[in-house]
């Protein structure tokens, strides 16, 4: 489960979908990184969450995996370039494709 599945269920457990979550996903990725810390910093301080390691999880697929994928034409790279203060920036994602 992704963080923001995880935060989508919290919020909505919790009656601030619109408040948190919507609000988060309408933010620029760099505000919501540090959004992202910064929430989350404060979830293990109430004690929402708990503690732990990313070294604890193990990731669902493998590069060779991706590459399988990519190579069937189950899955493709979605490439986003945005203009910011004279400068641009490119994200890259996969994308399942349907």
């Amino acid at each position: 489960m992704s963080f923001y599945e995880a935060l989508k269920i919290g919020s909505e457990k919790h009656n601030v979908k619109k408040a948190i979550y919507e609000y988060a996903h309408k933010m620029p990725w760099y505000l919501a990184d540090y959004f992202d810390s910064e929430l989350t910093i404060l979830m293990y301080k109430k004690g929402i969450i708990e503690e732990g390691s990313f070294d604890e999880t193990e990731p669902d697929y493998t590069e060779e995996d991706l590459a399988k994928w990519e190579k069937n034409g189950e899955i493709r790279w979605v490439e986003e370039v945005k203009h910011f203060n004279g400068y641009f920036v490119t994200r890259r994602v996969w994308e399942v494709v349907e």
